[in-house]
């Protein structure tokens, strides 16, 4: 019985955490609805239309941004898409 209830409370550790890093994630997609911007060298531009202007590759790092607070900040960026900002010509 002891055994069990180990069981019991282990999977529900790992159940939180998978939940709390699913609503990160949930949170994280929401904002490509965005003006999304990317980076080249420390200054930030506006990115265009995605699949028109711009695509991103599959990549380990971040592809474009977005401006969470642009009225209380407007010179902050925050991570939104991952991958590779890949221009379209």
């Amino acid at each position: 019985m002891k055994k069990l209830k180990i069981v019991f409370m282990a999977t529900a550790i790992f159940l939180g955490i998978g939940g709390a890093f699913a609503s990160r994630i949930r949170a994280k997609t929401d904002c490509s609805s965005d003006t999304q911007y990317y980076l080249a060298g420390q200054n930030y531009f506006q990115a265009g239309g995605y699949g028109d202007d711009y695509y991103c590759q599959e990549a380990p790092f971040d592809c474009t941004y977005y401006k969470p607070n642009p009225l209380t900040e407007p010179n902050s960026y925050a991570p939104c898409v991952i991958g590779a900002y890949t221009p379209i010509y």
